[in-house]
């Protein structure tokens, strides 16, 4: 609380040059009486290389009660190798994200009927995808044959093609 008004103004008088920016951000972050997690969303649409140089002499300055947080679809243009054998990253890849089984029974269970080997075949039709397995079983909901369903279901789905066209493509400029 109260960073803003420390940063924002030099972000509005250099445009966001860092040499300016970067010492008053740090400035208020050091300033916090308490830990500070800071989340940087949609990192992967980040192209400006001083943008990323600037991240990176972040990480490197932050006080230590100040968590970043950089969410991306892709690995981005830092020196991560460094981070790991220093010990300051923890990655939550896709991997990590995949329902198994087990979470999927939870999941799904309030949602829809399945057996155990309909469950295992969409969790692995959906790659373990939570919004996948949700989408799956609001479909299944208005189907009277769960097993034919859970067969066909995969990314051509109705409900899957609709929230990849509103989700992903939607954030798409119209260039690419």
């Amino acid at each position: 609380p109260g960073s803003a008004d420390q940063v924002v103004p030099a972000v509005e008088a250099t445009g966001g040059a860092a040499d300016t920016v970067l010492p008053r951000l740090l400035a208020a972050l050091d300033d916090a009486s308490a830990p500070v997690t800071l989340v940087l969303d949609d990192y992967h649409l980040v192209t400006n290389d001083a943008v990323h140089a600037g991240l990176e002499r972040l990480v490197e300055l932050a006080p230590p009660h100040v968590t970043i947080v950089l969410c991306t679809r892709v690995d981005p243009p830092l020196r991560l190798g460094r981070l790991r054998a220093r010990q300051e990253l923890e990655e939550i890849r896709a991997a990590d994200l995949r329902f198994d089984d087990t979470e999927a029974a939870e999941l799904l269970g309030p949602l829809v009927e399945l057996s155990p080997r309909q469950r295992a075949d969409l969790v692995a039709r959906t790659e373990g995808w939570a919004a996948g397995l949700v989408l799956a079983a609001l479909s299944l909901r208005r189907t009277d044959d769960p097993a034919a369903f859970v067969e066909r279901f995969g990314g051509s789905h109705d409900l899957v093609a609709d929230y990849l066209l509103d989700e992903v493509l939607g954030a798409l400029d119209d260039d690419e």
